[in-house]
C-alpha cells in the first residue's frame, strides 16, 4: 500500500471513516476559542464536556445561578484581556521555537502594559468582584507573562 513512502488508500479511509471536513478560518477559530473560554471561564475545558452536556449524555443537578459581578466591567476590559492573551501566546510560541529576542519583547511590553495600568485604589469592596475572576484581567495575564520571562532569565543567569 506504500509507494515511495506515502500511503494512497490513507486519505481515502480517513475521508470514510470521518465523512465530509471543513477548514475553519483563523477569525472564526478565535471567535469559536473566546466563546468557549467565557462559557467555561478557563482555557483548558474542551467543547467534549459541553457537547456530552447538550447531547444528554452527561446530566448536572439543576441549579439556580445568581450572576452578582461581571467578568468584565466594560468592553475595553475584554479587549485588554483579549491583547493580553495574544502576547502570552506569543511569549509561549516564542519560547517554543527558542526566540529569546522574541520572550526579551513580550517580558517588556508586559512590564510597560502593568506599569501603566491605572491603579483601582478607589475601589470599593462591596463592589469589587470575587478574587477568583481576577485571572480574566489583562494585569494578571501580563503578571505571568513576566514571572515566565523572570525565570527564563533566571535559567540563562541574566
Amino acid at each position: 500500500m506504500y509507494n515511495n513512502g506515502t500511503c494512497t488508500a490513507l486519505p481515502k479511509k480517513i475521508l470514510k471513516w470521518t465523512g465530509n471536513c471543513i477548514r475553519t478560518s483563523n477569525m472564526a477559530d478565535e471567535l469559536l476559542w473566546r466563546v468557549q473560554r467565557l462559557f467555561f471561564l478557563n482555557g483548558d475545558q474542551d467543547l467534549s464536556s459541553f457537547l456530552l452536556v447538550d447531547l444528554g449524555m452527561v446530566k448536572f443537578p439543576d441549579y439556580t445561578c445568581n450572576i452578582c459581578h461581571h467578568i468584565f466591567k466594560e468592553r475595553n476590559d475584554l479587549l485588554e484581556y483579549k491583547e493580553a492573551i495574544r502576547v502570552a501566546q506569543l511569549m509561549d510560541e516564542s519560547l517554543d521555537n527558542d526566540n529569546m529576542e522574541m520572550v526579551s519583547r513580550c517580558a517588556d511590553l508586559s512590564e510597560n502594559r502593568v506599569c501603566s495600568m491605572p491603579t483601582e485604589e478607589d475601589s470599593n469592596l462591596a463592589e469589587s468582584p470575587p478574587s477568583f475572576y481576577s485571572c480574566f484581567s489583562s494585569t494578571w495575564v501580563y503578571s505571568k507573562v513576566l514571572t515566565l520571562g523572570v525565570s527564563v532569565y533566571e535559567r540563562e543567569r541574566r
